[in-house]
């Protein structure tokens, strides 16, 4: 049986809330969770129906807890997030 996704990425909002991390954050993890490839800001905006700052403000703090990773591809000017592989390695 698999899971909506709007309820996984909600799931996730709620927990990490209870762990002090913004649920806009959570949302963010929750949606880069489901993804297999990096995906772009606009991207998250776009899924999760929130401000690119909002989606920005998540991706990099996440980042700073090295549960997500930044990079580019080539030939395009965004950035792309995704989750790390063993975030206890990070």
């Amino acid at each position: 049986m698999s899971q909506d996704p709007n309820t996984f990425i909600e799931a996730m909002a709620l927990h990490l809330q209870s762990l002090g991390l913004p649920r806009s954050t959570g949302r963010v993890f929750g949606c880069l969770l489901l993804h297999s490839e990096p995906i772009s800001l606009d991207d998250l905006t776009e899924e999760l129906g929130i401000s690119k700052a909002s989606a920005s403000t998540g991706a990099r703090y996440l980042e700073r807890l090295g549960l997500v990773e930044r990079g580019a591809r080539p030939g395009a000017r965004k950035d792309y997030y995704q989750t790390v592989g063993d975030p206890a390695r990070a």
